[in-house]
């Protein structure tokens, strides 16, 4: 789980694309004021229908269980508008699904320095 902070338009996003680059398995998930959460932006990204089943830690899991596949990677990156509230919630998630559940590589992306202090304080 990992953290990426600095001013805006200092080149996060680049510097993490970059790092990327040519590794299998990486999920960019953008959060705006239109999607604020994990979950919703990527049901959106997969088009599923309103009401459809989809458990993120389900997939995520199946991933862990087969062997010799590495964990995928989850690029998170909040939207300078997103609300405290959501900001650490957001985060939260990760870091379950990451550091607690160990089903993904976790980088979650500020969109400014001063959205650190939007974070929960573990």
């Amino acid at each position: 789980y990992l953290v990426v902070v600095g001013p805006r338009g200092a080149g996060k996003s680049m510097a993490v694309k970059k790092m990327l680059r040519g590794r299998a398995k990486v999920v960019y998930v953008d959060l705006t004021s239109e999607f604020p959460t994990i979950h919703a932006r990527l049901r959106h990204l997969l088009d599923l229908p309103p009401g459809a089943p989809f458990a993120l830690s389900d997939v995520l899991r199946q991933f862990k269980d087969l062997r010799g596949v590495d964990k995928p990677v989850l690029v998170v990156e909040l939207d300078s508008n997103l609300s405290a509230e959501a900001t650490r919630q957001q985060s939260q998630e990760l870091k379950v699904l990451c550091i607690d559940n160990e089903l993904a590589h976790g980088i979650l992306v500020l969109s400014d320095a001063n959205a650190v202090f939007k974070l929960n304080p573990d």
